[in-house]
């Protein structure tokens, strides 16, 4: 069963691809308030047990990850921290509030402002006149939207045919070197569901499996010994037989290994040749400061990334699948929009028919990942 409660996440820490900005401080916000402010060791005590605070808090909604920011200078320094939603528009903002007004009899000091505004809600909380937290909840006219992509297809035709049937809004991801690749893509056109193209950008062993043994021979030519010695014209090439073998893709999802960004200007001249249409969905197999979507966007295309870890490729825990599905769904109401990757697996498979009978209550519409990313969807949101 979907749990829609409380999910709390208690580490205060930034993941290092949440949307945080540093360098240059900024001007102090203020807000009005009767309790002059701390000194700094003392408002940076109060700052985090608030902080700390606001994550045991039972919010009605997820708490994102927040936006940091530095503000004040010399011997006022604080971290200010932005909490952003983006849900459907409600007449009764008291749930929302309600956890506010318990925060501020935890903490007598706490300064609590309200502005409900036509496109949004803020609330902001600060600590002798200084403002230190803003949730941000912004107002859309559409049910939250969820894009759920499976990833891995190819192995298994029985496996396909029966995430097909389950009759749902799903976007699919085959492997151009699975076994059965060929046809399960077949199977997809038929169906005429979104799908993507699979590619894995391997550096370590310099070999990429491919059922074709000269398109395969073409990576091993492109990604030998090291990533530094691969040659774009290689890749390219094999990319070009990607586009013969999947005609009806809308995009590709690309697993990147570290310092992959070598293999962007291929990439990228690759997609070029492609329709406007088409669609990048870039995983991260290790954080990077790098920002492989830029590229595409200079190009006119949609490109969304995100994080993946390895222990995502088995999925075979139905609980596992269970808890990301639900997470997705969480997210999804607190955000508005959100794309979750997951394994096709028998496990993910069984999960996924007990937990989108729940959807219907949630008030959650299930739609393609290639229409959010060409909507403008391009990053991963951390929670």
């Amino acid at each position: 069963m979907l749990a829609f409660g409380l999910i709390v996440y208690a580490d205060l820490t930034v993941p290092d691809r949440s949307n945080t900005r540093t360098g240059q401080r900024q001007k102090a916000p203020t807000i009005a308030s009767s309790t002059p402010a701390p000194d700094q060791t003392a408002m940076l005590g109060a700052i985090a047990r608030v902080t700390l605070r606001l994550n045991e808090m039972p919010f009605p909604l997820v708490l994102p990850t927040p936006t940091e920011e530095n503000f004040g200078e010399g011997s006022r320094q604080w971290v200010h921290r932005l909490y952003e939603f983006s849900l459907p528009r409600t007449t009764n903002i008291a749930p929302l509030l309600r956890p506010f007004e318990e925060l501020q009899r935890d903490f007598p000091d706490l300064t609590l402002h309200i502005e409900d505004r036509p496109h949004s809600l803020e609330v902001w909380l600060g600590i002798g006149g200084l403002r230190t937290h803003t949730f941000r909840f912004r107002w859309i006219d559409r049910p939250p939207r969820l894009a759920i992509v499976l990833a891995h297809l190819g192995d298994d035709v029985h496996l396909a045919r029966q995430f097909l049937a389950l009759g749902v809004r799903l976007t699919y991801a085959v492997r151009p070197p699975a076994a059965f690749g060929d046809i399960v893509s077949e199977q997809l056109r038929l169906a005429e569901v979104p799908t993507l193209v699979e590619v894995e950008l391997e550096t370590e062993s310099g070999a990429v499996e491919h059922s074709d043994r000269t398109a395969q021979a073409d990576l091993q030519e492109a990604l030998a010994v090291s990533a530094r010695s691969a040659r774009a014209a290689s890749l390219e090439h094999y990319f070009a037989r990607l586009a013969q073998q999947f005609p009806h893709a809308s995009g590709v999802l690309l697993f990147a290994p570290p310092h992959a960004e070598q293999f962007l200007g291929a990439v990228k001249r690759w997609v070029e040749t492609l329709p406007s249409s088409y669609v990048v969905l870039w995983g991260d197999l290790t954080p990077s400061s790098d920002d492989p979507c830029a590229a595409f966007f200079m190009a006119g295309r949609g490109c969304f990334r995100f994080s993946w870890s390895r222990e995502n490729e088995l999925g075979s825990d139905p609980n596992w699948c269970r808890a990301r599905i639900a997470s997705a769904v969480a997210r999804a109401q607190s955000l508005g929009e959100l794309i979750e990757v997951l394994p096709a697996s028998s496990a993910c498979l069984t999960a996924l028919r007990t937990e989108f009978g729940q959807l219907t209550g949630t008030g959650i519409e299930l739609v393609d990942a290639i229409s959010l990313v060409q909507r403008g969807l391009s990053f991963e949101r951390q929670f």
